[in-house]
């Protein structure tokens, strides 16, 4: 009977003590999401963690490294306060089987960026075996907030999921907001609406951080009242992907919008593709590493910085030259009112190392390289006069027999005969081919020649 007492006592015992002692370890799996923070690109410059035995209180101060329109660097400073319940049992919720629960606020300048009475939710449960989810609603700003030098930042409110296992490093998560818009009074206003975001990510090679996301803005609007520049972007849509090989990474960026608005023109769907491929996996790291370290407000100045950080990519290109990367657009397409605008570019390497690029012959024998560019022809001739048109300018002005002022008229006059004639000298050579209304110029090297729409080509030097 005394056993049985004794048994009931110390399972009493380790009951009642669990929550204390596991405590510890919800103090760091706590730390460890601030961890991700930091890779995120964030700064912890404080942070206190009150443990007690059912619950604990968490204070982190966290700055965002951002920039001044002067170029100076200004974080943005803001406060997370987490109030934690420990499991797997609370006298407050009795038993719910988790490791922990905790509810998180923001504040910025010792206030929270959501009163109370705005029913802000932000809950994060944590599981014994290392998964953890963070859920989030937080509703519109009642009032525009006031940041600094009296910019207003009205939001529109977010919603969203954060699953994450920081034990195998596991990471998706969603996001929809309906946007929000920063005001400068006298100074310029950007507007973002309809901001939803995907991703998943997964800890491969050297650590790093290998999946893909997508992000989707329905508007962005730019407005500049200093110089009255003004830009309408409507869904402009953002992807990535990344895989592994055994020591290499791949990478494919895509880009696209419907439609852009700018003074005096309009442009159409427009897509980009960028892809690169066979990265050394340790140089991307280390080019990781070093580029965190030039976001930290260290104390180092902006030089120094620059300086640390070229050191890292050089020491980083042998590696990044010994899988033979390559990296192309491997599509382009602008729509124009003149027509559409498409390209395709790759340049990569094979059997090049550091010692090559000193000796400039044998680097060029190892470049690979292929550009394909259609152009409507009204573009380029526009894009011509453009640049011609100042120089033509200054040299009539010069040929003035009595120094009389050239007329706009005689100056555009000029400058298109002269496009006409370059352009008609370029196709002329075969640099440059005419498919009606359109423009298009196919070139590739490769052992050290060129060819440009298959006419072999001298490099310039050699």
């Amino acid at each position: 009977m005394k056993k049985i007492v004794v048994l009931i006592l110390l399972v009493a015992v380790v009951v009642a003590g669990a929550p204390f002692i596991l405590g510890f370890e919800i103090e760091s799996r706590y730390r460890g999401l601030l961890a991700q923070f930091e890779e995120a690109g964030y700064e912890l410059t404080a942070h206190d963690y009150q443990r007690g035995v059912f619950n604990s209180e968490a204070v982190s101060d966290l700055e965002i490294p951002m920039m001044t329109a002067e170029g100076q660097n200004e974080p943005l400073k803001f406060k997370l306060i987490s109030h934690i319940m420990h499991g797997p049992y609370s006298p407050d919720a009795g038993w719910f089987g988790q490791l922990a629960q905790f509810k998180t606020d923001i504040h910025y300048q010792d206030k929270p960026i959501f009163p109370e009475q705005m029913n802000a939710n932000m809950q994060t449960t944590l599981m014994f075996n290392g998964d953890g989810q963070t859920s989030f609603d937080m509703p519109a700003f009642l009032e525009p907030m006031q940041l600094d030098d009296g910019v207003l930042l009205t939001f529109s409110g977010v919603n969203g999921v954060f699953n994450f296992n920081v034990v195998s490093g596991h990471f998706d998560s969603r996001f929809d907001s309906a946007g929000f818009s920063v005001n400068s009074p006298g100074q310029g206003q950007i507007t973002l609406k309809d901001i939803q975001l995907q991703s998943v990510a997964d800890r491969w090679l050297e650590d790093l951080m290998l999946g893909g996301g997508f992000a989707r803005v329905g508007m962005l609007s730019f407005n500049d009242q200093t110089d009255g520049f003004a830009m309408n972007m409507q869904g402009l849509e953002v992807g990535a992907d990344t895989s592994a090989g055994e020591k290499t990474i791949d990478m494919t960026i895509n880009y696209a919008v419907d439609a852009i608005e700018l003074p005096g023109e309009k442009l159409g769907r427009s897509e980009i593709e960028l892809q690169f491929s066979s990265l050394d996996a340790k140089a991307i790291a280390s080019i990781q590493q070093a580029l965190k370290v030039f976001q930290k407000n260290d104390g180092l100045t902006a030089d120094q910085k620059m300086t640390a950080l070229m050191g890292s990519l050089m020491a980083a290109s042998p590696s990044l030259l010994q899988h033979d990367p390559k990296f192309a657009i491997t599509k382009m397409n602008i729509a124009t009112p003149e027509g559409l605008l498409k390209a395709a570019f790759s340049l990569g390497t094979k059997g090049m190392t550091i010692a090559d690029i000193n000796m400039l012959p044998l680097a060029m024998a190892k470049i690979l390289a292929d550009i394909n560019l259609q152009v409507p022809e009204n573009v380029v001739i526009d894009g011509m006069f453009e640049y011609f048109r100042p120089q033509l300018a200054l040299q009539l002005q010069a040929q003035s027999q009595d120094d009389a002022e050239i007329t706009a008229e005689t100056i555009d006059d000029a400058t298109h005969e002269f496009v006409k004639l370059q352009l008609e000298s370029v196709i002329e050579q075969k640099l440059v081919e005419r498919q009606g209304d359109m423009l298009s110029v196919s070139a590739s090297m490769k052992d050290g020649s060129i060819s440009v729409n298959g006419k072999p080509m001298a490099l310039p030097g050699m």
